[in-house]
C-alpha cells in the first residue's frame, strides 16, 4: 500500500474555496488562505496549478458580481445610507476586498514561480478590468516578456489612453530586454 507523498495537498485545496473566503471572519483566518495558495504553487504539481487557474477564474466572477453590486448600493452624491445599509455595504466591500487580495496571491505566486498558464485566463480581462491591470502587467513582465502574443497586446494597450501608472508599468516592460 503506498502512502499519499502529499497529504497537505487536498487540505490547501479545501482552504480556497469561496465558501471558506466568505466565512473567514478574522486576519488571521483570512492569511490563511493566503498561505495556502502560495504554498499550493510552491509545492504542488500540475493538477493543483490547474486547480488555481480555475479557481482563478471563478475569483474573476465573483470579483465580477461583487463589483456590480457596489456600484448598484453606493449612495448616489450627496446621499447617505442608513446605519443598516451602511453596515451591509461595507461588509460587500471587504468581500469584494479579500476576493481581489487572494486573486492577487494567485497572480503573484504564478508570477514568483515563473508558470505562464494565466495568460489565456488574465490577457482578456486586460481591456475592461481596471482595478487589476497593473497586477496583469506585473504578472506579464515576469512570465511573457518573449510571449509574442502578450507583447502585442500590451503594445496595444500602451497606444491607448489610459492611467500614467499603467502606462509606466507598460513603458517598464517594453524597456527591459
Amino acid at each position: 500500500m503506498r502512502r499519499n507523498p502529499k497529504p497537505y495537498l487536498p487540505f490547501l485545496k479545501a482552504r480556497l474555496s469561496l465558501e471558506r473566503l466568505e466565512a473567514a471572519k478574522d486576519v488571521e483566518q483570512f492569511r490563511g488562505i493566503l498561505n495556502s495558495a502560495h504554498i499550493l504553487i510552491l509545492l504542488g504539481g500540475d493538477d493543483e496549478r490547474e486547480f488555481l487557474v480555475t479557481q482563478l477564474k471563478h475569483l474573476h466572477q465573483k470579483r465580477d458580481e461583487l463589483s456590480t453590486q457596489v456600484k448598484k448600493r453606493a449612495p448616489k452624491s450627496g446621499a447617505s445610507l442608513s446605519p443598516s445599509e451602511e453596515a451591509s455595504f461595507k461588509e460587500l466591500v471587504r468581500h469584494r476586498g479579500r476576493v481581489t487580495q487572494l486573486e492577487n496571491a494567485i497572480l503573484r505566486g504564478f508570477a514568483e514561480v515563473g508558470d505562464s498558464r494565466l495568460r489565456d485566463t488574465v490577457l482578456p480581462r486586460l481591456d475592461y478590468d481596471t482595478d487589476m491591470r497593473d497586477r496583469y502587467i506585473e504578472y506579464f513582465e515576469v512570465t511573457g516578456r518573449k510571449d509574442p502574443v502578450v507583447r502585442a497586446r500590451l503594445k496595444k494597450l500602451l497606444e491607448a489612453p489610459g492611467s500614467p501608472v499603467t502606462e509606466q508599468h507598460l513603458r517598464r516592460f517594453f524597456e527591459e530586454k
